[in-house]
């Protein structure tokens, strides 16, 4: 008999593939630009970047491990803070441009 956060983690694991997909869809729209820049690999390699993320924290619950997943987020977000940061001075600088 699973227990609740393994029932969780595998029901995680099922909707992966969706909400990698689905989380692919909105990055794309809210930022247009991507498709111009990296083309239809570029989005197939952040469904897949995000299947990878969504697929270990799914384990993470399943296994019952707050630890596994908060490291995990934090390690993510010193990850991405760096381009975030990047795409943010890309903003302004365009901004600047238009005004």
């Amino acid at each position: 008999m699973l227990t609740d956060q393994q029932n969780a983690g595998e029901r995680l694991k099922v909707l992966a593939e969706q909400l990698a997909e689905e989380v692919t869809l909105r990055q794309y729209e809210r930022q247009p630009e991507l498709r111009q820049r990296f083309g239809p690999s570029g989005m197939a390699r952040t469904k897949q970047d995000s299947l990878y993320h969504l697929r270990y924290l799914a384990q993470s619950v399943a296994l019952d491990s707050p630890l596994l997943f908060i490291n995990y987020i934090v390690w993510l977000k010193v990850l991405l803070m760096p381009k975030l940061a990047s795409a943010y001075a890309e903003a302004c600088r365009e901004l600047e441009n238009l005004l």
